[in-house]
Protein backbone atom coordinates (compact mmCIF):
# COMPACT_ATOMS: atom_id res chain seq x y z
CA UNK A 1 0.00 0.00 0.00
CA UNK A 2 1.51 3.41 -1.25
CA UNK A 3 0.54 5.55 2.07
CA UNK A 4 1.01 9.18 0.63
CA UNK A 5 -1.17 11.26 3.00
CA UNK A 6 -1.60 10.28 6.96
CA UNK A 7 -3.97 12.54 9.29
CA UNK A 8 -3.44 12.82 12.81
CA UNK A 9 -6.47 13.69 14.60
CA UNK A 10 -5.67 14.97 18.30
CA UNK A 11 -2.56 17.16 18.36
CA UNK A 12 -1.00 16.62 22.11
CA UNK A 13 1.81 14.65 22.96
CA UNK A 14 0.93 11.02 21.59
CA UNK A 15 -0.63 12.98 18.48
CA UNK A 16 2.53 15.23 18.35
CA UNK A 17 4.93 13.02 18.47
CA UNK A 18 3.15 10.79 16.21
CA UNK A 19 3.05 13.62 13.27
CA UNK A 20 6.71 14.46 14.29
CA UNK A 21 8.03 11.45 14.01
CA UNK A 22 6.80 10.41 10.91
CA UNK A 23 7.82 14.13 9.23
CA UNK A 24 11.43 13.08 10.53
CA UNK A 25 11.52 9.58 8.63
CA UNK A 26 8.96 9.91 5.98
CA UNK A 27 9.35 13.21 5.22
CA UNK A 28 7.49 12.30 1.79
CA UNK A 29 4.23 11.66 3.20
CA UNK A 30 1.52 14.70 3.65
CA UNK A 31 0.59 14.45 7.20
CA UNK A 32 -2.82 16.63 8.15
CA UNK A 33 -3.52 17.63 11.63
CA UNK A 34 -7.16 18.08 12.84
CA UNK A 35 -7.25 19.71 17.11
CA UNK A 36 -10.19 21.47 17.92
CA UNK A 37 -7.40 23.86 19.66
CA UNK A 38 -6.57 26.31 17.20
CA UNK A 39 -2.95 27.49 19.80
CA UNK A 40 -2.04 23.29 19.27
CA UNK A 41 -2.79 23.73 15.18
CA UNK A 42 -0.36 26.28 15.62
CA UNK A 43 2.12 24.90 17.35
CA UNK A 44 1.78 21.80 15.11
CA UNK A 45 2.65 23.75 12.24
CA UNK A 46 5.38 26.07 13.84
CA UNK A 47 7.28 22.84 14.44
CA UNK A 48 7.23 21.36 11.52
CA UNK A 49 4.67 18.06 12.62
CA UNK A 50 1.74 19.18 10.07
CA UNK A 51 1.42 20.06 6.57
CA UNK A 52 -1.70 21.20 6.97
CA UNK A 53 -3.77 22.44 9.89
CA UNK A 54 -8.06 22.10 10.47
CA UNK A 55 -10.23 22.52 13.18
CA UNK A 56 -12.77 20.25 11.43
CA UNK A 57 -12.37 16.47 11.06
CA UNK A 58 -14.37 16.10 8.14
CA UNK A 59 -12.17 17.86 5.94
CA UNK A 60 -8.78 16.97 7.98
CA UNK A 61 -9.66 13.31 7.10
CA UNK A 62 -10.44 13.95 2.98
CA UNK A 63 -8.07 12.13 0.71
CA UNK A 64 -5.91 10.30 3.67
CA UNK A 65 -4.78 6.61 3.64
CA UNK A 66 -4.25 6.35 6.91
CA UNK A 67 -6.22 8.39 9.88
CA UNK A 68 -4.42 8.41 13.43
CA UNK A 69 -7.20 9.13 16.71
CA UNK A 70 -5.35 10.54 19.54
CA UNK A 71 -8.12 10.72 21.95
CA UNK A 72 -9.23 10.16 25.22
CA UNK A 73 -10.48 6.55 24.81
CA UNK A 74 -13.92 7.77 25.67
CA UNK A 75 -14.50 9.95 22.72
CA UNK A 76 -12.25 7.62 19.88
CA UNK A 77 -15.80 5.68 19.06
CA UNK A 78 -17.81 9.38 18.23
CA UNK A 79 -14.50 11.02 16.36
CA UNK A 80 -14.69 7.89 14.29
CA UNK A 81 -18.09 7.86 13.74
CA UNK A 82 -18.14 11.64 13.16
CA UNK A 83 -15.42 10.50 10.05
CA UNK A 84 -16.91 7.34 8.12
CA UNK A 85 -18.88 9.51 6.38
CA UNK A 86 -15.83 11.35 4.02
CA UNK A 87 -13.35 8.32 4.45
CA UNK A 88 -12.15 6.76 0.94
CA UNK A 89 -12.38 3.58 -0.21
CA UNK A 90 -9.11 1.55 1.06
CA UNK A 91 -8.55 3.95 4.18
CA UNK A 92 -7.08 2.72 7.70
CA UNK A 93 -8.42 4.39 10.90
CA UNK A 94 -6.48 3.14 14.07
CA UNK A 95 -5.99 4.95 17.55
CA UNK A 96 -3.21 5.27 20.23
CA UNK A 97 -6.02 4.47 23.23
CA UNK A 98 -5.23 2.51 26.34
CA UNK A 99 -8.35 -0.03 25.82
CA UNK A 100 -8.88 -1.67 23.12
CA UNK A 101 -11.78 -4.59 23.36
CA UNK A 102 -14.45 -2.24 23.60
CA UNK A 103 -13.01 0.29 20.91
CA UNK A 104 -12.54 -2.60 18.54
CA UNK A 105 -15.82 -4.44 19.17
CA UNK A 106 -17.29 -1.48 18.47
CA UNK A 107 -15.84 0.03 15.78
CA UNK A 108 -14.88 -2.87 13.57
CA UNK A 109 -18.54 -3.41 13.09
CA UNK A 110 -19.40 0.29 12.45
CA UNK A 111 -16.93 0.58 9.49
CA UNK A 112 -17.93 0.90 6.13
CA UNK A 113 -16.93 -1.74 3.51
CA UNK A 114 -13.44 -1.27 2.09
CA UNK A 115 -12.61 0.34 4.89
CA UNK A 116 -10.61 -0.46 7.88
CA UNK A 117 -10.09 -0.21 11.61
CA UNK A 118 -7.21 -1.81 13.49
CA UNK A 119 -6.61 -0.58 17.21
CA UNK A 120 -3.54 0.92 18.12
CA UNK A 121 -1.39 1.58 21.55
CA UNK A 122 1.97 2.90 21.84
CA UNK A 123 3.70 1.80 25.19
CA UNK A 124 5.30 5.29 25.57
CA UNK A 125 4.38 8.56 27.10
CA UNK A 126 5.36 11.26 29.60
CA UNK A 127 3.66 12.53 33.04
CA UNK A 128 3.56 15.64 30.31
CA UNK A 129 1.11 16.93 27.82
CA UNK A 130 0.27 18.88 24.27
CA UNK A 131 2.41 19.50 21.24
CA UNK A 132 4.73 21.77 23.34
CA UNK A 133 6.44 18.57 24.78
CA UNK A 134 6.07 16.33 21.81
CA UNK A 135 8.92 14.82 21.15
CA UNK A 136 9.92 13.02 17.99
CA UNK A 137 12.39 10.01 19.66
CA UNK A 138 9.31 9.49 22.11
CA UNK A 139 8.47 6.03 20.23
CA UNK A 140 12.30 4.87 19.41
CA UNK A 141 12.99 1.61 20.50
CA UNK A 142 8.86 1.13 22.30
CA UNK A 143 6.66 -1.34 21.71
CA UNK A 144 3.93 -0.93 19.92
CA UNK A 145 0.63 -2.85 20.35
CA UNK A 146 -1.59 -3.02 17.11
CA UNK A 147 -4.80 -5.13 17.90
CA UNK A 148 -6.39 -6.60 14.21
CA UNK A 149 -9.05 -8.07 13.96
CA UNK A 150 -9.53 -11.79 12.62
CA UNK A 151 -10.44 -10.65 9.43
CA UNK A 152 -8.37 -7.95 8.93
CA UNK A 153 -6.47 -7.77 5.24
CA UNK A 154 -2.67 -8.84 5.37
CA UNK A 155 -2.18 -5.01 3.73
CA UNK A 156 -4.02 -3.39 6.51
CA UNK A 157 -1.73 -4.79 8.50
CA UNK A 158 1.49 -4.45 6.78
CA UNK A 159 1.38 -0.46 5.81
CA UNK A 160 0.49 -0.35 9.70
CA UNK A 161 3.43 -1.50 10.36
CA UNK A 162 5.93 0.17 8.14
CA UNK A 163 4.29 3.44 9.95
CA UNK A 164 5.33 1.92 12.94
CA UNK A 165 8.53 1.26 12.00
CA UNK A 166 8.54 4.69 10.85
CA UNK A 167 8.27 6.06 14.32
CA UNK A 168 10.87 4.05 15.87
CA UNK A 169 8.82 1.60 17.91
CA UNK A 170 8.51 -2.25 17.45
CA UNK A 171 5.34 -3.89 16.58
CA UNK A 172 3.68 -6.28 19.31
CA UNK A 173 0.53 -7.76 17.46
CA UNK A 174 -1.81 -9.31 20.34
CA UNK A 175 -5.63 -9.40 20.48
CA UNK A 176 -7.87 -6.77 21.90
CA UNK A 177 -8.48 -8.99 25.26
CA UNK A 178 -5.08 -9.62 25.44
CA UNK A 179 -4.19 -6.37 24.95
CA UNK A 180 -6.03 -4.86 27.85
CA UNK A 181 -4.71 -7.97 30.07
CA UNK A 182 -1.09 -7.10 29.45
CA UNK A 183 -1.69 -3.62 29.78
CA UNK A 184 -3.60 -3.47 32.98
CA UNK A 185 -0.75 -5.06 34.91
CA UNK A 186 1.98 -3.11 33.82
CA UNK A 187 0.49 0.42 32.48
CA UNK A 188 -2.79 0.25 34.75
CA UNK A 189 -1.74 -0.78 38.03
CA UNK A 190 1.44 0.90 38.38
CA UNK A 191 -0.62 4.37 37.52
CA UNK A 192 -3.01 3.35 40.84
CA UNK A 193 -0.05 2.24 42.69
CA UNK A 194 1.73 5.76 41.90
CA UNK A 195 -1.24 7.93 42.93
CA UNK A 196 -2.08 5.62 45.95
CA UNK A 197 1.70 6.29 47.08
CA UNK A 198 1.54 9.76 46.45
CA UNK A 199 -1.76 9.72 48.72
CA UNK A 200 -0.77 7.65 51.29
CA UNK A 201 2.77 10.00 51.53
CA UNK A 202 0.72 13.50 50.91
CA UNK A 203 -1.67 12.23 53.79
CA UNK A 204 1.59 11.60 56.39
CA UNK A 205 3.11 14.96 55.00
CA UNK A 206 -0.46 17.17 56.19
CA UNK A 207 0.64 16.02 59.64
CA UNK A 208 4.96 16.47 59.37
CA UNK A 209 6.11 19.40 58.10
CA UNK A 210 9.05 18.81 55.69
CA UNK A 211 8.44 15.49 54.98
CA UNK A 212 7.96 15.67 50.83
CA UNK A 213 11.61 17.92 50.50
CA UNK A 214 13.02 14.72 51.81
CA UNK A 215 11.83 12.37 48.76
CA UNK A 216 14.51 12.42 46.92
CA UNK A 217 15.39 10.04 43.32
CA UNK A 218 13.48 6.62 44.28
CA UNK A 219 10.25 8.25 45.69
CA UNK A 220 10.25 10.52 42.78
CA UNK A 221 10.74 7.68 40.33
CA UNK A 222 8.03 6.11 41.98
CA UNK A 223 5.59 8.41 41.90
CA UNK A 224 6.24 10.35 38.71
CA UNK A 225 3.32 8.76 36.47
CA UNK A 226 1.20 10.32 39.17
CA UNK A 227 1.28 13.68 37.99
CA UNK A 228 -0.57 12.48 34.60
CA UNK A 229 -3.66 14.33 33.84
CA UNK A 230 -6.47 12.65 36.15
CA UNK A 231 -8.70 12.77 33.28
CA UNK A 232 -7.01 10.92 31.00
CA UNK A 233 -6.37 8.26 33.36
CA UNK A 234 -9.90 8.00 34.65
CA UNK A 235 -10.96 7.08 31.36
CA UNK A 236 -8.50 4.52 30.85
CA UNK A 237 -9.20 2.90 34.58
CA UNK A 238 -13.03 2.81 33.90
CA UNK A 239 -12.70 1.82 30.29
CA UNK A 240 -10.58 -1.06 31.54
CA UNK A 241 -12.47 -2.02 34.72
CA UNK A 242 -12.58 -5.60 34.78
CA UNK A 243 -8.46 -6.45 33.83
CA UNK A 244 -7.70 -3.53 36.18
CA UNK A 245 -9.79 -4.73 39.28
CA UNK A 246 -8.10 -8.13 38.86
CA UNK A 247 -4.25 -6.70 38.71
CA UNK A 248 -5.27 -4.66 41.85
CA UNK A 249 -6.53 -7.56 43.16
CA UNK A 250 -3.29 -9.37 42.39
CA UNK A 251 -1.61 -6.29 43.80
CA UNK A 252 -3.11 -6.35 47.38
CA UNK A 253 -2.29 -9.70 47.80
CA UNK A 254 1.49 -9.09 47.47
CA UNK A 255 1.47 -5.51 49.63
CA UNK A 256 -0.85 -8.68 52.14
CA UNK A 257 2.67 -11.06 51.83
CA UNK A 258 4.98 -8.63 52.68
CA UNK A 259 2.91 -7.05 55.57
CA UNK A 260 2.37 -10.63 57.58
CA UNK A 261 6.21 -10.96 56.93
CA UNK A 262 7.06 -8.14 58.66
CA UNK A 263 4.09 -8.29 61.29
CA UNK A 264 5.28 -11.61 62.46
CA UNK A 265 8.93 -10.47 61.96
CA UNK A 266 9.80 -13.66 59.65
CA UNK A 267 12.91 -12.04 58.01
CA UNK A 268 13.10 -15.10 55.60
CA UNK A 269 9.98 -14.03 54.31
CA UNK A 270 11.24 -10.23 53.80
CA UNK A 271 13.92 -11.44 52.25
CA UNK A 272 12.02 -13.79 49.82
CA UNK A 273 9.53 -11.33 48.98
CA UNK A 274 12.12 -9.09 48.22
CA UNK A 275 14.93 -11.51 46.27
CA UNK A 276 11.66 -12.22 44.16
CA UNK A 277 11.18 -8.79 43.25
CA UNK A 278 14.74 -8.27 42.45
CA UNK A 279 14.57 -11.70 40.17
CA UNK A 280 11.71 -10.22 38.36
CA UNK A 281 12.96 -6.92 37.87
CA UNK A 282 16.22 -8.32 36.05
CA UNK A 283 14.00 -10.03 33.42
CA UNK A 284 12.63 -6.89 32.22
CA UNK A 285 14.60 -5.68 28.60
Amino acid sequence: MDIKKVTVIGLGLIGGSWAMALKKNKPDVWVSGVDIDADALAKAVAVGAIDRDASDPAAGVEDSDVIVVAAYVSVIPTIVRRIIPHLKPGCIVTDVGSTKKAICDTLGAEMPPGTYFVGGHPMAGSENRGIENADPYLFDGTAYMLTPAADTPPFVLTALQELVGALGAETVIVSPADHDFMVAAVSHLPHIVAAALMNSVGCLADNQQGLLHLAAGGFKDTTRIAASSPEMWQDILLGNREKVLSSVSSFRQALEEIEKAIEKQEREGVYRFLARAKAWRRTIP
